[in-house]
């Protein structure tokens, strides 16, 4: 297994902090769990209406889970690795950017390399898997809607000035609200996130719902990359502070 960069180390410093990590620095926590535990399912090209290159990653646990520093592995369509292709992801899950629910949550991939037009599938390798006790299940997704600067619901994020966070759940989600940007790609390409950009990070109520102002970098970025590219803003569980 290959070192914790400074950022996940920092994180499961953090952790530890919080009663999670019961063993002394440096030692894995026996209810950790290497990464290739948790199941990955690639898609190349989604159906009509979905993104492309999306990574579901399944947790099998009744409880919310953390990646630390996992990596990720191209593979062709026999399985074989692509060490010329760079894996990341536009949530940043396998690196403690998203957590994991009990059930499936989805990432989008991206890639950059020789060889990455032969990626067929995606797998996790390394790293570790945390559970966070204190971290209530949402069962239900949290519901991004975009809005205009008087606060009437949007049919397209482009044009969006603020979005509202509709937390269907008897549990508090905190949550990230991401902009991705995804490029026209050449004939029989999968469509890939270009740019993503954290915007804020809020706590959404219990069957609530909270309305979140756009940064101006993200307004600008939304009217002029939406003019010729797909732009979107997606809730992302985010992992606690």
């Amino acid at each position: 297994m290959r070192k914790l960069t400074l950022a996940a180390a920092a994180l499961v410093l953090s952790l530890a902090g919080c009663g999670l990590l019961s063993e002394p620095p440096g030692e894995k926590d026996a209810t950790m769990t290497d990464a290739s535990s948790i199941d990955t399912t690639f898609t190349r090209i989604g159906q009509s209406g979905y993104i492309d290159l999306s990574l579901e990653l399944t947790n099998d646990t009744d409880q919310p889970l953390l990646i630390l520093d996992a990596d990720l592995v191209a593979r062709d369509a026999d399985g074989e690795e692509l060490p010329g292709v760079r894996v990341r992801t536009a949530f940043r899950t396998p690196l403690g950017g998203a957590v994991v629910m009990p059930g499936v949550a989805v990432d989008f991939v991206q890639l950059e390399g020789e060889g990455e037009e032969d990626v067929r599938d995606v797998t996790l390798e390394g790293g570790l898997v945390a559970p966070l006790p204190d971290t209530e299940v949402a069962a239900e997704p949290v519901d991004l809607v975009p809005l205009d600067r008087r606060g009437s619901e949007l049919e397209y994020d482009a044009a969006a000035t603020q979005v509202r966070l509709d937390n269907p759940n008897p549990v508090d989600v905190r949550t990230r609200v991401v902009l991705m940007v995804l490029g026209t790609p050449p004939e029989g390409q999968p469509q890939e996130a270009d740019l993503v950009r954290d915007d804020a990070t809020v706590d959404v109520p219990a069957g609530g719902s909270v309305t979140v102002d756009l940064d101006p970098g993200t307004i600008r970025l939304l009217r002029t990359r939406g003019r010729d590219a797909f732009v979107t803003l997606r809730p992302v569980a985010a992992p606690p502070s």
